[in-house]
């Protein structure tokens, strides 16, 4: 059994906006359409903008919210998730779209676990922030990104 930190957790989930922005930079480099490679600057510049809040938010939290443990944790690595995806040159912007929502409901369920699992008031108010901010800006993604491909 692998237990984590509520830091650790904060710093997997910085991983993984960082991984998902190398990805997506690899994946601009092979794609066809350019209204694809568009969108996945434009994804690269996100996960950037996460990667950077994440780290803001782990500054702004107390030691004990950041100490505090977790026995289990959910599902797939980013790393699974990624590898697990069908990236091709000819990919098309509502195969990307779709994409781009797997990945960010791995954050919203990463959250959403860590909150349930928390057993003090504050480190669940914590996760839940992040949650409700996750899945904000997955609505947020999703309406910029199908507004780019009228582009």
């Amino acid at each position: 059994m692998t237990v984590h930190t509520a830091e650790d957790i904060l710093a997997e989930a910085r991983y993984f906006h960082h991984h998902l922005k190398v990805f997506y930079q690899a994946l601009e480099h092979k794609v066809e359409r350019p209204k694809v490679r568009l969108i996945l600057e434009y994804l690269c510049r996100h996960e950037e903008r996460m990667e950077n809040m994440l780290a803001e938010y782990r500054d702004d939290i107390t030691a004990k919210i950041s100490h505090t443990w977790f026995k289990h944790m959910p599902g797939d690595s980013i790393d699974a998730v990624i590898a697990s995806v069908d990236a091709r040159p000819d990919m098309t912007l509502d195969v990307l779209l779709i994409m781009a929502m797997k990945f960010e409901d791995c954050f919203i369920n990463l959250y959403r676990h860590v909150a349930d699992q928390a057993v003090s008031v504050e480190v669940k108010e914590v996760f839940e922030t992040l949650e409700k901010e996750s899945i904000k800006d997955r609505t947020n993604l999703a309406r910029n990104l199908v507004n780019m491909q009228d582009l």
